[in-house]
């Protein structure tokens, strides 16, 4: 079955916890830094076969990584590119409903719509 992918799993710097002291806490404001790691984006698809059994279909998939140890994350180069800081083993890939061709077409058209308000659009 052919696949593509989107984009690759990318490390950021999460931070949580992070918030004002209460009433019992006269100290700062602590925010506990950690690694995470996004997901990366395929899409799947096959081509329906002669012999009617074989239908076709589209997939959208979403790989989940492992979470990274912090540590590993603070001895990179935060501004080097993705492929300075390896992925994370795949710890699971997440696969949507087959879609058909209307849904396809919504998705495009969505995403089309989302790029061109996010970024402007192509000349």
């Amino acid at each position: 079955m052919p696949s593509e992918k989107i984009n690759y799993p990318q490390p950021v710097k999460m931070h949580h916890s992070c918030g004002l002291p209460t009433e019992d806490d006269d100290g700062p404001c602590t925010c506990t830094p950690t690694a995470d790691t996004m997901p990366s984006i395929h899409v799947r698809w096959g081509a329906g076969g002669h012999d009617k059994l074989t239908i076709s279909n589209v997939q959208i998939v979403l790989t989940k990584h492992e979470q990274p140890a912090w540590d590993e994350w603070i001895k990179t180069d935060p501004y080097a590119g993705p492929s300075a800081f390896p992925a994370p083993p795949v710890a699971e890939d997440v696969y949507s409903a087959v879609l058909s061709r209307s849904e396809l077409n919504k998705m495009i058209k969505v995403l089309r719509r989302a790029r061109d308000q996010a970024y402007g659009t192509d000349e």
